[in-house]
């Protein structure tokens, strides 16, 4: 989970899309490489922690479904 407190959604969609290149381009020891997608969800003034986490978790399946990138609900 990375966090990023008083930030755009377009600058958070940028930290994941800086993260996932960095994880594709990365040759691991035991694997090689790999590739990651990332979930992206802003908190509102009307979320708990639940709803907020459940809808981040929900971009996330959706993403994973296109292998490779990242999402934002």
């Amino acid at each position: 989970m990375i966090i990023c407190q008083s930030t755009a959604v377009a600058s958070a969609l940028a930290v994941t899309e800086k993260a996932r290149c960095a994880v594709a381009q990365h040759s691991f020891d035991q694997v090689g490489t790999v590739t990651a997608s990332f979930g992206v969800s802003e908190l509102t003034s009307r979320d708990d922690i639940f709803s907020f986490l459940a809808r981040t978790d929900k971009a996330l399946y959706l993403v994973k479904t296109m292998r490779n990138n990242s999402a934002f609900l």
